[in-house]
């Protein structure tokens, strides 16, 4: 991390929580950070740690403030006859560029 931050990890989890932990700081998760109706099948950081996309099969992509934790947007799919996920990607300097749904027919 910047600025002699301690490395941080998120961790998505079928109970439909994610958890940020300090691994170097502590063995116990430094937040809980809920919003998801459903399995969070993905976590990603923007490159600076600045922000954390989130992915859930509630069909939204959650964006988090990386260092204070709180929730920033959702993004939800239009079509309640699709089931799917969302991935979200940020370019080098931080800034989230892509949405990408993956759509699996019911």
């Amino acid at each position: 991390m910047k600025d002699g931050a301690p490395e941080r990890l998120v961790s998505g989890s079928d109970d439909f929580t994610m958890f940020l932990w300090e691994p170097a700081v502590s063995k116990h998760p430094k937040a809980r950070m809920t919003g998801h109706q459903q399995l969070v099948n993905h976590v990603y950081f923007s490159p600076d740690g600045q922000w954390v996309a989130s992915a859930s099969f509630d069909k939204s992509v959650k964006l988090w403030n990386g260092i204070t934790r709180k929730f920033v947007p959702a993004f939800r799919a239009m079509l309640d006859l699709f089931i799917g996920s969302g991935l979200i990607c940020f370019n080098h300097f931080g800034t989230p560029i892509l949405l990408f749904l993956q759509w699996f027919s019911l």
